[in-house]
């Protein structure tokens, strides 16, 4: 009913904004935990969430760093925690996109710059530059984790295509790596289109010049290297 997807969003909402207060010092594990228990508790649980981090980003783009990078964690933390379902609607090319245009700015120029972790949760000032870093740093880590899945493959199309463009991927993570391992079911037929390293493909000219939309075949698998 609606009466029901609006208390599930309603509750979903109220633990991301405790989640996600710009005064918070560090995160707010407990709210965040709280927010992948709701996920999980009702089958409205994944659509409610993805619309409440939805508004919240929107609510805090170019406003609240501090929240919007509170309000990643929190996203990741559903993508480690959730059941399939909210891993579906976030891995979606529509929400990779969203995250791109909502949270990285469109003149945001392709550079070495962003691959540096800058600021911490204390302090103000360099907050701003660490957004792109988490938003890559979460696309490249559910591009590799997922990409095995027909289902999930959209962020990985959306990965390639900024990797073409000569975008500059953060390190992948201690967490990054486990979280792929954990992920992979085995080996993988490689793509001809990513035969390649990543690192090297972004690199070369005509793929630089080459802005067409990456379509994966339904129920190809790819991989993906570091």
């Amino acid at each position: 009913s609606n009466d029901g997807h609006l208390n599930i969003f309603t509750m979903i909402l109220f633990q991301l904004l405790e989640a996600t207060d710009e005064h918070l010092i560090s995160e707010n594990w407990e709210a965040n935990l709280a927010i992948c228990d709701l996920v999980n508790s009702s089958s409205q649980g994944p659509d409610q969430a993805v619309r409440a981090i939805r508004k919240r980003l929107e609510l805090g783009a170019g406003k609240s760093h501090k929240s919007t990078l509170l309000t990643l964690t929190v996203l990741e933390s559903c993508v480690k925690n959730c059941r399939k379902q909210f891993t579906i609607l976030v891995c979606s090319r529509d929400f990779s996109d969203f995250l791109l245009s909502r949270v990285i700015s469109p003149q945001l120029d392709p550079g070495p710059e962003i691959q540096t972790k800058v600021g911490e949760m204390g302090g103000n000032n360099n907050n701003h530059n660490y957004q792109p870093f988490q938003v890559l740093s979460l696309l490249q880590s559910w591009a590799h984790a997922f990409s095995h899945d027909p289902e999930l493959q959209g962020v990985a199309e959306v990965y390639i295509e900024l990797k073409k463009k000569g975008i500059q991927f953060p390190v992948p993570s201690d967490d990054d790596l486990l979280l792929v391992q954990s992920m992979q079911p085995g080996p993988a037929l490689p793509v001809t289109a990513v035969t390649q390293p990543l690192h090297q493909l972004y690199l070369s000219e005509d793929c630089r010049n080459n802005h067409q939309r990456t379509a994966i075949t339904a129920g190809e698998k790819i991989t993906l290297i570091f």
